[in-house]
């Protein structure tokens, strides 16, 4: 009948209802190896928050209170010793998970174990343009890094979705990043490399 809502639907109210937390993100971390301009961390030297322990327990509770979707974050989460632990375990868990990450630290036996965990990796791409994006990350060679390992990832298969957070600073460059990631996506598509 129309006018009624579907069945996603009906679990989003369902859960809102019992207030069931579907989606939760989960910072790792405050340290980072960017310095963004449009950062909101206040210290980078911040100690992390909870032991691994109590993030393990953690994602039980999440379990238990009916959560789906897992993000883990940051900072750059990456930099936290026991990030793939927790991964894993959200895995084991059976969460649908998430890892956001600026990419800077992926190196090929790291894509080996992400590709493993069958997770989908988000990176922010604020320009495909050296000069923005470094100008936005304050690191000489960041884009170079995080595309370096945004192929890593797509040579195993890793979902990865780019995201493009726009501000003044590269307002004018979104549509080259999208047109970028157009074509990456078509040729993973066509089983061909960039």
């Amino acid at each position: 009948m129309r006018g009624e809502p579907g069945p996603y639907l009906r679990l989003l109210a369902a859960a809102a209802d019992l207030a069931v937390p579907l989606d939760v993100l989960v910072e790792l971390t405050h340290r980072c190896t960017f310095r963004c301009r449009h950062c909101y961390i206040p210290d980078f030297r911040a100690p992390d928050g909870l032991a691994t322990e109590r993030v393990l327990a953690l994602l039980d509770e999440l379990v238990d209170m009916g959560t789906l979707r897992l993000a883990l974050s940051g900072g750059e989460m990456m930099l936290r010793r026991d990030w793939l632990t927790i991964a894993r375990r959200a895995r084991a868990r059976g969460f649908e998970l998430r890892l956001l990450t600026n990419g800077s630290l992926i190196t090929p036996s790291l894509a080996d174990e992400i590709a493993a965990l069958h997770a989908t990796v988000e990176v922010s791409v604020y320009a495909v343009d050296p000069d923005v994006f470094d100008g936005i990350t304050a690191v000489a060679g960041s884009l170079e890094r995080v595309v370096a390992a945004i192929e890593l990832l797509r040579e195993r298969s890793v979902d990865v979705l780019v995201k493009t957070p726009v501000m003044t600073l590269n307002a004018a460059h979104t549509g080259a990043v999208a047109r970028w990631a157009a074509q990456i996506a078509l040729l993973r598509r066509a089983g061909r490399d960039v």
